[in-house]
Parts: C-alpha cells; sequence; structure tokens
C-alpha cells in the first residue's frame, strides 16, 4: 500500500512540475520557487507515508495520497489548459494551499492514531 502512495505522489509531483515548466514564459527563479510550493503536498504525504507504522495509518495516508494527487492535477490541467485565463497561473499557489490545510488537519489525525498504537510518528530509535 505504500508503494502506491509513493508512486501517486511522485506521478502528481512530476505532473505538476511538467505543467508548470510547460506554461512557464522564461525560466526566473522566482517560478522555481513556485513550483517548489507547488509539489511541495506531495512531498509530505510521501513522508508521512514513510513515517506511519499502524495499518489504519497506512491506509488513511494512502487514500489521501491519491485524493490529494487526483484532485490537485486535475485543478491545476483544468486551470492551465481547459479554463485557461489570466489568473491560471494562480493554481499553482492556492490550490497547495488547499493541500498543505488538509494534510495539517490529517497529520493531526495521524499523529493521534499511532498515539494510540504505542507508535511515535517518525522516529528512529535504536534498540540495543
Amino acid at each position: 500500500m505504500k508503494r502506491l502512495a509513493y508512486s501517486i505522489n511522485l506521478l502528481a509531483g512530476l505532473v505538476t512540475v511538467g505543467v508548470g515548466i510547460q506554461s512557464m514564459d522564461a525560466f526566473a527563479l522566482g517560478t522555481l520557487a513556485f513550483l517548489i510550493w507547488a509539489v511541495s503536498p506531495y512531498f509530505l504525504a510521501a513522508l508521512l507515508t514513510k513515517c506511519v507504522k499502524a495499518q489504519s495509518s497506512t491506509l488513511i495516508i494512502s487514500g489521501l495520497s491519491v485524493i490529494l494527487a487526483t484532485s490537485g492535477i486535475f485543478l491545476l490541467i483544468d486551470a492551465m489548459y481547459i479554463h485557461s485565463d489570466a489568473q491560471g497561473a494562480l493554481a499553482f499557489i492556492v490550490i497547495p494551499l488547499y493541500q498543505w490545510i488538509v494534510l495539517i488537519i490529517v497529520t493531526l489525525t495521524l499523529f493521534i492514531i499511532e498515539k494510540k498504537h504505542k507508535g511515535k510518528l517518525c522516529t528512529t530509535q535504536k534498540h540495543l
């Protein structure tokens, strides 16, 4: 299940970067910052996928990865190509903002679930 979540997040990140590069007029560092912001929710979702240990947490983050990726790609393609207008590039700011809000809420939920299952979210303890 974790492989599916990793694959979905990677695919969504690549599509987002591809759409961003294809739609920019000239390369600039500001544009690079927007692209990093646009793919940042997918990086957090992949990190959360790596960190969770409980089966219910894995199912939640995998489902969330699918939902975030499909909705993010759909909204981005809709804003850039289907209903394109002068404000279409604002999708690179607004979509990740919504994704971050959802991810923060789900991260708090995952923290509670992992705590309940006597695990800790993203710990690296060495057993002697």
